[in-house]
């Protein structure tokens, strides 16, 4: 999340590259809203912050694994309105950094749900639908 950008990741990677220019933005915030952008032009502290999400998110999406045994995984937010080649990339860094047991990778999806912010709705309805109307 930004949130997520601004407060946690970005302060630690501005410590490992000091002469970035983003230490000339006058807020986190505003800063962090600049790093899709950056990560998509190439930039390699923004890079290093996305797949630092994409390998939390890895490890998250193998705890559920473990715990529900879903199957599919949505992937929404920012990040699915990027630039195709940088969208790609960072779904496929968040599938390899999840563990799934074989028969778990063969059976799950991981799908991208557009229109930011409401990824988390989506999947909870496409959750209830299927819960209601299970294929036959």
């Amino acid at each position: 999340s930004l949130t997520g950008i601004a407060n946690n990741l970005l302060p630690f990677w501005l410590t490992q590259y000091p002469d970035h220019p983003l230490h000339a933005t006058t807020s986190l915030i505003a800063a962090a809203k600049q790093v899709r952008g950056l990560a998509e032009q190439g930039d390699e502290l923004a890079k290093q912050i996305f797949r630092q999400q994409a390998l939390a998110l890895g490890h998250l999406l193998t705890i559920v694994s473990n715990v529900v045994d879903p199957d599919a995984f949505f992937v929404g937010g920012g990040v699915v309105e990027a630039e195709p080649a940088f969208r790609d990339e960072f779904v496929a860094q968040v599938q390899s950094g999840t563990m799934l047991r074989d028969e778990q990778r063969r059976a799950v999806t991981f799908a991208l749900v557009p229109d930011l912010d409401m990824a988390g709705a989506r999947g909870a309805a496409l959750g209830a639908l299927q819960a209601v109307r299970p294929e036959g």
